[in-house]
């Protein structure tokens, strides 16, 4: 009996649908392993999230706050406590203490949200007062940036003086050299025996400009000392005058004039030896601007500044490292610097004289690390005390009239 033929065709189909299964089985697997994926957490941090710290308490949160405090506080304790009793005591007291403030009065809380208020409004009188100081720091580095370059034009000017008249090294100027020459010769057209002041008097007396402006030197009773150098814009107004000691010949004052006439500045310095004493500075109405008095080392030791209309802005006085600054004739502040020139501690007070606060810094990171402040009947009402690298706040404590502590984190 001869064998059945097999059919190609349903090979081919056989084979057709082997493949088309074994696509619907690796799509399906694919879909699964993405799905899995994707319900993964990501990190390690998503599948334990953190506790969320307490939000800062303001007026309308502190019953929240109070409550997140709360959780977070017993949340740290069964990770760090192995001791049940233990555990179980601080969370009976902990829930007691929850219990005792939503029992109190709605009276009570008020006052409590208004400690809270103030406490708010304090801080940003703080900011206000340290905005004001740093502008006021701005002020004065304004004022005296062209201390220095100032001082140098002043030394320059008297030496290019001096210069004409005799060299450095001994030798003989051209000026030197046309004297001797008319007073030494009898025969000269120009001989008449005067004194080498009285030439100078006659030769050295102005000097002109290339864009108009010029100079007229006044002279001592010394022979060639300067005494006095006026500088003239080109319009024949007075520029700057440049005053030496008649003693020593060394700079003692120099005034600076507007281009209106009235004087912009005024910088006195010790004959001696030449350093800055006092500076002032004028508006362009002619009132003063500011006053800075310098000890022998340059350092400044007060500096007042003035209002356009003449009264005072604020003064600031320098002393055995303590900065004080003065508004409307009252102590406003008294900041205590190291030897490094550091920041360490600011008392601010009150238009009555009484201490305000007490802030304390930390000089080597610049940042507060403790702030202390008083009720107007001068005793401790709060402090708070903060990390000296953080800046964070560590530790709060409110105080009752008699010191005794009325409540604290």
């Amino acid at each position: 009996m001869l064998p059945k033929p097999s059919n190609p065709n349903k090979k081919i189909f056989i084979i057709v649908a082997v493949v088309i299964t074994a696509i619907i089985v690796a799509i399906a697997g694919y879909f699964i392993v993405t799905n899995t994926k994707s319900n993964e957490p990501n990190s390690p941090t998503e599948r334990t999230p953190k506790p969320k710290n307490p939000k800062k308490p303001n007026a309308d949160n502190y019953d929240q706050y109070l409550k997140d405090q709360h959780d977070a506080f017993l949340e740290n304790l069964e990770k760090n406590h192995k001791n049940d009793n233990e555990l179980e005591d601080i969370k009976q007291k902990n829930d007691q203490c929850l219990k005792d403030y939503k029992a109190a009065t709605s009276e009570e809380r008020e006052q409590e949200t208004q400690k809270w208020d103030q406490k708010f409004k304090d801080r940003a009188k703080i900011k206000e007062i340290q905005d004001a100081m740093v502008q006021a720091n701005l002020d004065y580095i304004e004022e005296n940036k062209q201390k220095e370059m100032d001082k140098m034009d002043q030394k320059s000017a008297i030496f290019k003086q001096k210069q004409r008249i005799t060299r450095e090294n001994g030798a003989k100027s051209r000026l030197q050299q046309r004297f001797e020459f008319q007073n030494k010769n009898p025969n000269s057209g120009n001989y008449n025996n005067e004194s080498w002041n009285d030439f100078l008097k006659k030769h050295n007396q102005k000097t002109e400009n290339t864009d108009g402006s010029y100079s007229i030197t006044d002279y001592g009773q010394q022979e060639g000392s300067v005494v006095k150098i006026t500088d003239y814009f080109n319009d024949n107004s007075i520029k700057r005058i440049i005053e030496s000691d008649s003693q020593t010949g060394k700079l003692a004052k120099e005034t600076v004039y507007k281009n209106n006439g009235l004087i912009s500045c005024i910088t006195e310095c010790n004959p001696y030896t030449e350093k800055i004493t006092k500076e002032e500075g004028y508006y362009d109405n002619g009132s003063i601007k500011f006053i800075t008095e310098y000890a022998a080392d340059l350092q400044p030791t007060k500096h007042t500044s003035y209002h356009l209309n003449g009264s005072m802005k604020y003064s600031r006085t320098f002393k055995n490292n303590e900065h004080a600054i003065i508004f409307a004739d009252k102590l406003s502040s008294v900041t205590t610097l190291n030897e490094n020139n550091k920041k360490t501690k600011t008392i601010k007070y009150n238009p009555d004289g009484v201490a305000s606060y007490i802030a304390e810094y930390d000089p080597e990171t610049d940042k507060q690390i403790k702030y202390t402040s008083y009720h107007p009947d001068g005793y401790v009402e709060y402090i708070f005390e903060k990390g000296p690298q953080t800046g964070n706040e560590v530790k709060y404590a409110e105080y009752n009239s008699d010191g005794s502590i009325k409540y604290q984190i």
